[in-house]
């Protein structure tokens, strides 16, 4: 807080527990300006809500919630990437295209439950119930490679990964997105497929 104490670390999915209600969303687009220059959009939103009585105090900035009380942590998070593919390795058959880009990502907790601490007029509380919300909007570089590979007439396999790490404030924070797809071409131009995405 600048004064006499660090802010403290706060690992929710360990005092939480992993998300089981969650939406997930993503969606992708490629455009291929020429066969070697791509153009590629992407947007994933994770948002999900726990609720669980603390094994332990939470300390949150002023707040300290309590252990044996009942809490719900909200997260959304949502990503929108814009990035530049160049194919440098192209055959009729297979290409490997590396890529550079930004991703807007927009981070939003909240913590509700029951807390001894000080309201932000510096009013003193005790077994209240309060709410404590952060907002994080990055704008972060991200780097990738992906892979494609005609396995058979109308037939494509694809493997994608994305690279990044950052440090904002107390914020500290790695992002891996993997991919791997493979998509039934049954026109020119459209094609349907199914993937399995890993992102972390």
């Amino acid at each position: 807080d600048g004064q006499s104490s660090q802010n403290p670390e706060v690992d929710f999915d360990e005092s939480f527990g992993k998300a089981e209600d969650s939406n997930r969303v993503r969606a992708d687009v490629l455009w291929r300006i020429t066969p070697a220059h791509h153009l590629r959009f992407m947007y994933f939103d994770n948002s999900n809500s726990r609720t669980r009585l603390l094994d332990e105090d939470i300390q949150w900035g002023d707040y300290t919630f309590l252990k044996g009380s009942s809490a719900t942590f909200k997260q959304e998070f949502d990503v929108y990437a814009l990035s530049y593919e160049w194919a440098f390795m192209r055959t009729p058959t297979y290409e490997l295209a590396a890529s550079i880009g930004v991703h807007y990502m927009d981070m939003k907790f909240s913590l509700a439950g029951t807390v001894n601490g000080t309201d932000p007029d510096g009013t003193p509380i005790g077994g209240v119930t309060r709410t404590k919300s952060s907002d994080l909007p990055a704008p972060l570089p991200v780097l990738g490679l992906r892979a494609g590979w005609v396995v058979a007439p109308n037939w494509y396999l694809e493997a994608s990964g994305q690279f990044f790490s950052v440090k904002i404030d107390e914020y500290d924070g790695r992002w891996s997105d993997l991919r791997l797809s493979g998509t039934w071409m049954f026109h020119r131009n459209f094609g349907v497929g199914l993937g399995y995405n890993w992102f972390g």
